[in-house]
């Protein structure tokens, strides 16, 4: 156990150092954009991307998943050379599967959104972005499998060189000072890249197309269940971005896309830890192992808590902040929604967790009535909401659908599988952060990168001291 969280952080830290990097150059990239683009292509670019994620998570229908919980599942054969040809066979397939769905899917989405009521602009973005959007699915597919063997920096290493290409292409046209499509058309070459990066090193494991029926067959009934979850689950998610479009023009969606991009670099973040630990505790169920699953699980919720927690308070601080670094004037009231959004985003964070447990027990099926529940009051609330109180109603109902969402899956995880986490460590995170907001409002006119680095460090100290100090006190004040 200790060797194995050992490797588990250095690959994770190995992974955040990616990550950080990827998300400084994410967010000059967004700005960039931000910057650019007029206000109306903004908000056509955030309509495109917010469409078409709905299509991606439909053409990954669980698949991701489901191949970290059969890579976890082939991991606990001790013999090596069966143990490669297992993984060999596994992965032949199910990239033949996954190019092949989100092909099918993303070609749909180009077809379907030319009945859509959005401006022509909207319509080519997607065309243009469903091909950065298919590269993407592959490179999360082979991701999967880096994940496993904790080799992560390859995986670091494709973000940050498909980042930076994005990047330094948008400058470059920039400074031409190009079209609203051939900026768009960026994001291709940064997903392709990334591809690039992965796949070559499945050269030796001669990855390659395989049509095996009977394989496709027996992953789609283990599949559908997840997928038609995971597609509730962006319904409640996504559906707020796209129809607000429908209500109000894209200048008004831009105001409400710009702080959404900032969280989806966010969230990406509980999937890449959880690919690493999940595996582990596949491997222990089957072998039986419940103290170390819970184990596993405990720290995983905590260390979750530690990162989500601070996040959402500083926010709370440095909202206007943060998007009139990012937009300037024109969208300072982006700041006000991403204060509410970014709960939102923490509560995923955890919820994450929860939701690929659901999964790795085999509890897919009776878990639909929790995301047809939660899609339906999401669905509701934005029909009744956003027609009269734009993108504050659809935040707010977004806040409330992610609780809801949280609440659910907490009481079904405790009754199912039994495992129920213990809150000892939120309430030294949530001392910590409330701390940490405080010694930000006191520095607040400061430079915005010195407030984060210095809230970073003061939060973590803050936690060090309660880390050590709570609970003594605590069991002190019993006795």
């Amino acid at each position: 156990m200790p060797q194995f969280y050992l490797k588990v952080k250095i690959h994770f830290i190995l992974q955040v150092i990616g990550r950080i990097i990827g998300l400084i150059v994410g967010i000059f990239i967004i700005r960039a954009l931000m910057h650019y683009l007029s206000p109306f292509e903004y908000g056509c670019y955030s309509i495109a991307l917010a469409y078409l994620q709905v299509f991606g998570i439909v053409a990954d229908f669980g698949l991701y998943l489901l191949t970290l919980d059969y890579l976890g599942q082939i991991n606990k054969q001790e013999n090596k050379k069966i143990r490669e040809k297992q993984t060999l066979f596994f992965l032949n397939r199910m990239f033949t599967l996954r190019f092949f769905s989100a092909l099918l899917f993303y070609g749909l989405s180009v077809l379907i959104s030319l009945f859509f009521p959005w401006p022509i602009q909207v319509k080519l973005a997607i065309t243009l972005l469903s091909l950065a959007l298919f590269f993407s699915t592959l490179v999360q597919m082979l991701s999967a499998y880096w994940q496993k063997e904790l080799k992560t920096q390859r995986i670091a290493l494709g973000e940050v060189l498909g980042k930076i290409v994005i990047f330094v292409v948008l400058l470059f046209l920039i400074s031409q000072k190009v079209g609203f499509y051939w900026v768009i058309s960026v994001f291709i070459f940064g997903s392709f890249v990334n591809f690039l990066i992965l796949f070559p090193f499945f050269g030796k494991k001669k990855i390659h197309f395989c049509f095996d029926w009977k394989f496709f067959k027996n992953i789609f009934q283990r599949a559908w269940p997840i997928g038609l979850a995971i597609t509730f689950n962006v319904l409640y998610f996504k559906a707020d971005t796209l129809i607000l479009s429908f209500y109000y023009p894209a200048e008004v969606v831009g105001l409400y896309g710009a702080p959404y991009r900032i969280l989806e670099v966010l969230i990406a973040i509980p999937p890449f830890f959880l690919g690493l630990i999940m595996p582990k505790v596949a491997e222990c169920r089957a072998q039986n192992k419940k103290q170390e699953i819970v184990q596993h699980l405990q720290k995983s919720f905590d260390f979750l808590l530690m990162l989500s927690l601070p996040l959402i308070f500083a926010t709370q601080v440095l909202g206007k902040r943060i998007m009139y670094f990012m937009g300037g004037e024109n969208y300072l009231v982006s700041g006000d929604i991403l204060r509410i959004l970014i709960i939102a985003a923490g509560i995923l964070f955890i919820g994450e967790m929860f939701k690929q447990l659901v999964i790795m027990f085999g509890q897919e099926k009776p878990v639909l009535k929790l995301y047809f529940i939660t899609t339906a009051f999401a669905l509701l609330g934005y029909f009744l909401f956003i027609p009269y109180f734009a993108y504050w109603g659809a935040s707010i109902i977004t806040l409330l659908s992610e609780f809801l969402m949280f609440i659910l899956l907490l009481i079904f995880i405790k009754k199912q599988v039994g495992f129920f986490p213990n809150f000892y460590f939120f309430v030294k995170c949530l001392v910590s952060s409330l701390l940490m907001a405080i010694f930000l409002r006191l520095l607040y006119n400061l430079n915005i990168f010195v407030l984060i680095i210095l809230g970073t460090i003061f939060y973590f100290f803050v936690l060090f001291i309660l880390e050590k100090n709570l609970f003594s006190f605590i069991l002190k004040f019993k006795k």
